[in-house]
């Protein structure tokens, strides 16, 4: 509040959140209530942010926790990008929350994976993304590891532009990565 909006308050901000900061839904009506971080600056500031959920609606690693309004909205879109969905009164839909949460909601395609890399077939659509072989000495040699690609310039608790996870013995996936430099970690 202090850095931009008490400077500017017309200012355009993008806020990248989650565990549900993006809803807005409790309303807040003091600091220290229970309504999320899009709530509070709403209240804060007056202006209605746009709230886009990315979090429910993709394809699960266990089948048994995926959504069947996830599964319907496949069938019935087959879509291989990411998309939204939208009422013929051009209204928003969400799928599987309340409608008070978010403005709009991301539903991500089914993970077909590509041979060539290993990762969901849709990742290849993300302009000027490429696959990249990990560095080899960041293979496991026993287990499962974690491999964190960190853009150069990003700091040490930065946010890392790609992570997968590999298995000894199995063929490793390609990291999906933007134009750059990178420096990696990992974690077994």
């Amino acid at each position: 509040m202090q850095k931009i909006f008490r400077q500017d308050p017309k200012a355009k901000v993008f806020i990248y959140v989650g565990y549900g900061h993006a809803y807005e839904f409790p309303i807040a009506e003091t600091d220290d209530d229970k309504s999320k971080m899009a709530a509070q600056l709403k209240r804060l500031t007056g202006i209605n942010p746009l709230t886009i959920d990315q979090t429910a609606m993709y394809e699960h690693v266990d089948s048994k926790r995926q959504s069947n309004l996830y599964k319907a909205a496949l069938a019935k879109m087959k879509q291989e990008k990411p998309f939204v969905l939208k009422s013929d009164n051009q209204h928003y839909l969400k799928l599987g929350i309340n409608n008070k949460l978010v403005d709009m909601q991301v539903i991500y395609p089914a993970y077909s994976s590509s041979p060539a890399t290993g990762r969901a077939s849709w990742l290849a659509t993300l302009a000027g993304f490429t696959p990249r072989d990990i560095p080899k000495e960041l293979l496991p040699a026993t287990g499962r590891r974690l491999i964190y690609a960190y853009h150069k310039q990003e700091p040490a608790d930065g946010v890392p532009a790609d992570v997968v996870i590999v298995e000894a013995g199995k063929a490793a996936p390609k990291l999906m990565l933007p134009p750059g430099e990178f420096r990696f970690a990992f974690e077994d």
